[in-house]
Protein backbone atom coordinates (compact mmCIF):
# COMPACT_ATOMS: atom_id res chain seq x y z
CA UNK A 1 0.00 0.00 0.00
CA UNK A 2 0.99 3.08 -0.95
CA UNK A 3 1.01 6.19 1.64
CA UNK A 4 0.03 9.61 0.91
CA UNK A 5 1.63 12.51 3.21
CA UNK A 6 -1.29 14.88 4.08
CA UNK A 7 0.46 17.61 3.44
CA UNK A 8 0.87 16.42 0.09
CA UNK A 9 -2.66 16.51 -0.75
CA UNK A 10 -2.85 20.29 0.79
CA UNK A 11 -4.27 19.48 4.40
CA UNK A 12 -3.26 19.74 7.72
CA UNK A 13 -3.93 18.37 11.17
CA UNK A 14 -5.49 20.58 13.93
CA UNK A 15 -2.08 20.84 15.34
CA UNK A 16 -0.11 21.50 12.70
CA UNK A 17 -2.53 24.48 11.84
CA UNK A 18 -1.97 25.72 15.21
CA UNK A 19 1.44 25.67 14.30
CA UNK A 20 1.46 27.55 11.32
CA UNK A 21 -0.61 30.25 12.48
CA UNK A 22 0.82 30.38 15.94
CA UNK A 23 -1.79 29.79 18.04
CA UNK A 24 -2.69 27.56 20.40
CA UNK A 25 -4.61 24.12 18.97
CA UNK A 26 -7.64 25.10 21.14
CA UNK A 27 -7.58 28.69 19.14
CA UNK A 28 -8.07 26.69 16.19
CA UNK A 29 -11.19 24.61 17.33
CA UNK A 30 -12.52 27.54 18.85
CA UNK A 31 -12.79 29.03 14.77
CA UNK A 32 -14.03 25.82 13.43
CA UNK A 33 -16.84 25.79 15.97
CA UNK A 34 -17.83 29.36 14.95
CA UNK A 35 -17.33 28.57 11.38
CA UNK A 36 -14.63 31.04 10.59
CA UNK A 37 -12.94 27.79 9.30
CA UNK A 38 -13.73 25.56 6.97
CA UNK A 39 -12.91 21.59 8.05
CA UNK A 40 -13.03 18.17 5.88
CA UNK A 41 -14.97 16.29 8.49
CA UNK A 42 -13.30 12.00 9.15
CA UNK A 43 -16.32 10.30 10.37
CA UNK A 44 -15.71 7.88 12.80
CA UNK A 45 -15.93 6.74 16.31
CA UNK A 46 -14.47 10.45 16.83
CA UNK A 47 -14.79 12.75 13.98
CA UNK A 48 -11.62 13.92 13.33
CA UNK A 49 -11.22 17.69 11.28
CA UNK A 50 -8.41 18.09 8.55
CA UNK A 51 -7.92 21.81 7.31
CA UNK A 52 -7.16 22.36 3.68
CA UNK A 53 -4.00 24.68 3.63
CA UNK A 54 -5.99 27.43 0.88
CA UNK A 55 -8.20 27.63 4.05
CA UNK A 56 -5.76 28.37 6.50
CA UNK A 57 -4.18 31.12 4.65
CA UNK A 58 -7.82 33.30 3.76
CA UNK A 59 -8.98 32.76 7.42
CA UNK A 60 -9.25 36.37 9.25
CA UNK A 61 -8.82 35.57 12.79
CA UNK A 62 -11.29 37.31 15.18
CA UNK A 63 -9.97 40.69 16.77
CA UNK A 64 -8.92 40.46 20.17
CA UNK A 65 -10.26 42.78 23.26
CA UNK A 66 -12.93 45.15 22.95
CA UNK A 67 -15.10 45.26 19.51
CA UNK A 68 -13.83 48.31 17.32
CA UNK A 69 -16.14 51.94 18.64
CA UNK A 70 -18.94 52.54 16.09
CA UNK A 71 -19.05 55.22 13.08
CA UNK A 72 -19.05 58.20 15.51
CA UNK A 73 -16.30 57.16 18.12
CA UNK A 74 -18.57 57.02 20.62
CA UNK A 75 -20.14 53.96 22.53
CA UNK A 76 -24.06 53.82 23.31
CA UNK A 77 -24.52 55.47 26.52
CA UNK A 78 -25.96 52.41 29.14
CA UNK A 79 -29.39 53.31 30.53
CA UNK A 80 -30.64 52.39 34.56
CA UNK A 81 -31.92 49.08 34.31
CA UNK A 82 -35.78 48.48 33.44
CA UNK A 83 -36.04 51.69 31.76
CA UNK A 84 -35.57 52.36 28.01
CA UNK A 85 -33.83 55.59 26.35
CA UNK A 86 -34.88 57.30 23.99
Amino acid sequence: MKRIELATCGLVTINQAAERMSVNQMTIRNWIARDLLPVVVIPGERESYLIRERDLVRVKPPTMGRPALPAGGQRPKKGKRGVKQG
